[in-house]
């Protein structure tokens, strides 16, 4: 199931990463049943009652001048390039790289994602 609802975001998984992939994000709880493993109400703070996209903008703004790292997958049908570019226009430090052929979100294990963070870690040693 998981690969049939994602199989568009990682489309070059094979089986061993897809369940690499669903240890990572899931979990067995104390009842024996497999649930997600993240905080559902994660954009709660940026949503309408947080002070909607504004506040994601006023919060990227406090980070002008921090060395940034944007990364994006390239298939994302959640993060636009249009909104990565417009977020490299307010950071002064802030660096874009689209991770090829994934969707959202890399998971950080990609070579261009891994090569991204070793860049920037070496910018700001």
């Amino acid at each position: 199931d998981m690969i049939e609802n994602s199989g568009d975001i990682f489309p070059d998984f094979t089986l061993k990463e897809w369940i690499g992939f669903a240890k990572k994000i899931y979990r067995m709880n104390s009842s024996g049943r497999i649930k997600l493993d993240y905080d559902m109400k994660i954009s709660e703070p940026f949503d309408s009652k947080g002070g909607g996209s504004g506040a994601m903008w006023n919060a990227l703004e406090s980070m002008k001048v921090t060395p940034t790292l944007i990364l994006r997958g390239e298939l994302s049908d959640l993060f636009s390039d249009q909104v990565a570019q417009r977020m490299l226009e307010i950071l002064d430090q802030g660096e874009l790289i689209t991770v090829p052929r994934v969707g959202h979100a890399p998971t950080l294990e990609e070579p261009a994602s891994l090569d991204a963070i070793n860049q920037l870690l070496h910018r700001i040693d």
